[in-house]
């Protein structure tokens, strides 16, 4: 799983772009959402589209996107397992108690 921040968002058709940390960016995989807006920090499974012909990547898409804030659980057994420590800063922003179990 990444943590990224939804840079686009259509709201129209629910589709967007998510950038991460990396400076990459993937293609918003689920349609329709509602639920999403941009400037929302996201956590996601991401993939990459395959050329066939030459197996090249043409394109990043993200799937399994959830609000970062809606997944307190998951970030919180995360922390014990150092799962997301590169994000530690942008989760104790979201969650400001879990700073004391982040330092």
């Amino acid at each position: 799983m990444e943590i990224g921040i939804i840079i686009e968002f259509n709201e129209e058709n629910g589709s967007g772009v998510i950038g991460n940390w990396n400076e990459r960016k993937y293609i918003l995989h689920e349609y329709n959402r509602s639920d999403l807006k941009k400037g929302d920090i996201v956590i996601y499974d991401c993939g990459a589209l395959q050329n066939y012909h030459n197996n090249e990547r043409i394109a990043l898409y993200c799937y399994n996107i959830y609000r970062l804030k809606d997944k307190k659980d998951l970030i919180l057994k995360s922390l014990e397992t150092k799962l997301f420590s590169d994000f530690s800063s942008l989760i104790c922003l979201v969650f400001p108690e879990f700073i004391d179990k982040v330092i």
